[in-house]
């Protein structure tokens, strides 16, 4: 009578306890991005400004600023006064005097954007033109007896494509 009850147990610890469950699924990512229309302005350039900041650098001070941020900063500061959007063509002069002094310069033309419009078709015009006058210049290689042959030339050949300048 045990055995038959240790058996019947047995058999039905067997039967309940191996379960197999298959799930079959596919997922396919769905591409999605937001293409703007493009947006032209008239730009209202002012006359060249320019302003300097000056610090003495101390090698022991941990949370000195790095020279990026005193940059853009200036740059900030710059065009907040000027009551400008933006601040074109800056140049940066950064000079090390002695006993740690340091100072920044920086120049440039403050302009602030009028009439921001969506792009007409003759402003799509305009951009299409500009942007081949600014495109790089694609060369097809061409391997004459004018080039001589050295490492970069068999690198080169080797790689079937073309030489962008």
């Amino acid at each position: 009578m045990k055995k038959n009850l240790i058996l019947i147990f047995l058999m039905g610890l067997i039967l309940t306890s191996c379960s197999v469950t298959k799930n079959s699924y596919s997922v396919s990512r769905i591409k999605t991005s937001i293409e703007q229309y493009p947006m032209v302005a008239d730009i209202e350039v002012g006359e060249k400004i320019e302003k300097t900041e000056t610090w003495i650098y101390n090698p022991f001070i941990i949370n000195n600023p790095s020279l990026e941020i005193r940059t853009n900063n200036l740059i900030s500061d710059m065009v907040k006064s000027s009551n400008a959007d933006v601040l074109i063509e800056p140049e940066t002069v950064y000079v090390k005097k002695a006993f740690g002094r340091r100072s920044i310069t920086v120049s440039g033309y403050p302009a602030k954007f009028k009439n921001i419009r969506k792009a007409t078709e003759k402003d799509l015009e305009i951009l299409r033109c500009d942007s081949k006058a600014h495109a790089k210049n694609v060369y097809p290689i061409n391997f004459n007896d004018k080039y001589k042959e050295n490492k970069i030339t068999k690198i080169v050949r080797k790689i079937k494509g073309f030489i962008t300048y």
